[in-house]
């Protein structure tokens, strides 16, 4: 294809487009699905990235013009050396995308016989004829509509018909491709939740029985945001959460919550959004209630409307000033002393976006002359420029205290020496809270971070590997929100490169919606999630599995909910940093199952096998990590005494798991 035309990108080329993944930023295109020689068209605009099963289509300015006045979604395309070929024909468009779906469908289905994993084939397979059977009425409607016979009425008429069943057709294919993903026993299937408000017990009882009808086993509950849902000395009481809430008394939704939630085997972690304390306009009594702390941006706001900000209307207490340290020390050991958590979650440790102002990736402004920053749309759009820290920055690198700071800033290799000031404040106070609060009640510490190391430092000051290989960190959850699968499983890949502790790793997924994608990507992101570290992924937010999603999607797609128990959570599971007993009985009750459901009816076991595969399997010792891991690893050094062909990699791929548990408890 001529290059002056147009340019297709593979989801292999959009990952090097820039941190968000997106190609030809300045151009209109095209998201195309590729079938046959066609292609169609789901998706238009500028800021696209690829789908997982096609490519973008990218057109210079003339070309593109053109392209944008003839297409729309579900448009046919086909491309040449020297033409865009663009068809509106609903009939054929619908076809095409039958054919797409059942091509995706009956190749997961083979791969997934051929290599045994652990499907729900009687439903893939009902799915699957379902299909055939639409696909098969379709055609006789486009048949029908491109004879010599067919009237204008009838056309009509036929449109609507290949409409609706392409409607049922994408329904059944989310359903299809859900029952075609592996539920595994072991795994984390946690998530953020952001209710907006809740004032009784009953409500409470609601809340957990949707996360637990959905096999959710980890919830992060906000237990600071500005406020809180318990009676502290330290922090306001949530007036969204007063209320009765029965036998735990009035405005305590935090130990009605956590004491339901542990009724029916539900993990709750304390989630903190830390350094962050309120939005412009909000009541704010916190962040009111200390001036003295308040974090500012250059230009001396406490926050930052230029349209261009991504956190615009974030309020932040001061990330550097050791009373904001001691601050949270002290009520977080208030809290942890009211209940015991089942952990403790970190999130916003860091400084509001908008300072990378000088590494080669800025997406924020460009150093001018002399190595000089600009005043206006660069440092202006920088934090942290309270009195306490910028006399400390003086003194600390051994400036003048009668310096001018903001002057000094503009300088490039002084803004650097600013940058690891601040970084520096952040990881001391990770340490603080580590040493002073965790530590000693030995509880799990969890961070939500910015996967994308170098941008994390130098747009939010958070060097969250420096923690992490000080091992501080007992669970990593990257927030990893992007549109596109591939680009989870890069940063993923990217950030593991990086990390030299054995920890639990539950990668970060924003539900579609945020994106207004239907419910199906939801899917697409906890598989690529979920594929690196195969211990799960957390869901931000969790609100999201049922409210929001079926509102925008109910008329051809399930909502998510649905879709996670189809798939990824049609099981329940315990968490890899569960009780080591449960994990052995959870793997022990699982290989077995496969084995009768997968391994014998496959030919790669037999019943001594089985019987013989078994009673090793009740030796595994369930107290001791370091035992077990020597017993797994036997196990599978022996794996070929049990069974054959693909039998042998499926279950020493489920070992590795146990045995990767294992090594984070050994460490």
């Amino acid at each position: 294809m001529s290059k002056d035309i147009s340019t297709q990108y593979t989801k292999e080329q959009n990952k090097k487009c820039g941190r968000m993944g997106y190609c030809g930023f300045k151009r209109e295109k095209e998201t195309v699905i590729p079938i046959s020689d066609y292609g169609i068209v789901v998706a238009k605009g500028r800021e696209l990235v690829c789908p997982e099963y096609g490519y973008i289509l990218s057109c210079n300015q003339n070309v593109a013009k053109e392209l944008d006045k003839v297409t729309k979604i579900g448009s046919i395309i086909k491309t040449t050396e020297d033409q865009v070929i663009v068809k509106n024909d609903v009939d054929h468009s619908n076809l095409l995308l039958l054919e797409h779906y059942l091509n995706i469908l009956v190749n997961r289905s083979d791969n997934g016989k051929e290599n045994l994993y652990d499907y729900d084939y009687k439903s893939l397979n009902s799915y699957i004829d379902e299909l055939v059977k639409i696909q098969q009425e379709i055609k006789t409607y486009y048949d029908e509509n491109h004879s010599d016979k067919a009237d204008e009425y009838s056309i009509f008429a036929n449109e609507l018909r290949i409409n609706n069943l392409a409607y049922k057709a994408t329904d059944i294919y989310n359903k299809a491709y859900c029952a075609s993903t592996e539920s595994n026993y072991v795994s984390n299937r946690s998530g953020w939740i952001f209710p907006t408000s809740c004032t009784s017990l009953e409500e409470v009882k609601q809340l957990i029985k949707h996360y637990n009808d959905t096999n959710i086993n980890l919830i992060y509950l906000p237990v600071f945001d500005g406020c809180t849902i318990f009676d502290s000395k330290y922090v306001p009481y949530n007036p969204k959460f007063a209320g009765n809430f029965g036998e735990y008394g009035n405005n305590n939704f935090l130990k009605a919550f956590v004491e339901e939630a542990h009724k029916v085997g539900i993990e709750v972690h304390g989630w903190s959004t830390n350094f962050h304390v309120g939005f412009s306009g909000g009541a704010n009594i916190l962040f009111n209630s200390h001036p003295e702390w308040q974090q500012v941006y250059y230009d001396g706001k406490v926050d930052n409307l230029d349209d261009e900000m991504t956190e615009r209307d974030l309020l932040y207490f001061d990330q550097a000033n050791p009373e904001v340290h001691q601050f949270y020390a002290d009520f977080y050991n208030e809290l942890l002393d009211f209940i015991p958590l089942d952990g403790f979650h970190m999130d916003y440790i860091r400084y509001a976006a908008g300072n990378d102002l000088i590494s080669k990736d800025s997406v924020y402004c460009t150093v001018g002359a002399n190595n000089k920053l600009h005043e206006k749309h660069c440092l202006s759009r920088s934090t942290g420029y309270t009195t306490y820290a910028m006399n400390d920055f003086l003194k600390t690198y051994g400036y003048s205290s009668t310096a001018n700071m903001k002057e000094l800033v503009k300088d490039v290799n002084v803004y650097s020496k600013w940058t690891q000031y601040r970084t520096s404040r952040v990881t001391s106070f990770v340490e603080k809270i580590y040493n002073e609060v965790i530590k000693d009640r030995n509880m799990l510490l969890s961070i939500a971070i910015v996967p994308e190391v170098e941008h994390a430092i130098a747009n939010k000051m958070q060097d969250w590997t420096t923690w992490v290989n000080n091992g501080w960190i007992n669970i990593l959850n990257g927030m990893h929100y992007n549109s596109s699968p591939s680009y989870i499983y890069d940063t993923i890949e990217e950030g593991d490169a990086l990390i030299n502790q054995e920890l639990y790793i539950y990668p970060g997924i924003l539900v579609s919606s945020y994106y207004d994608l239907p419910p199906i990507y939801n899917v697409y992101y906890y598989e690529a999630a979920n594929s690196y570290y195969n211990m799960g992924a957390a869901i931000f937010d969790l609100q999201g599995i049922w409210s929001k999603e079926r509102i925008l999607y109910s008329t051809s797609n399930p909502d998510y909910e649905t879709l996670l128990k189809l798939g990824s959570h049609r099981n329940k599971a315990v968490t890899p940093h569960g009780d080591l007993d449960k994990i052995v009985e959870a793997f022990k009750n699982d290989i077995n199952q496969k084995c009768d459901n997968l391994y014998i009816p496959n030919d790669c076991m037999n019943n001594s096998q089985k019987e013989a595969l078994i009673k090793e399997l009740s030796k595994l010792n369930d107290n001791d990590p370091s035992i077990l891991k020597n017993q797994l690893e036997e196990l599978k050094n022996n794996i070929s005494s049990y069974c054959s062909g693909n039998a042998q990699d499926r279950i020493n791929e489920y070992i590795d798991i146990i045995v990767e548990i294992c090594n984070i408890r050994i460490k």
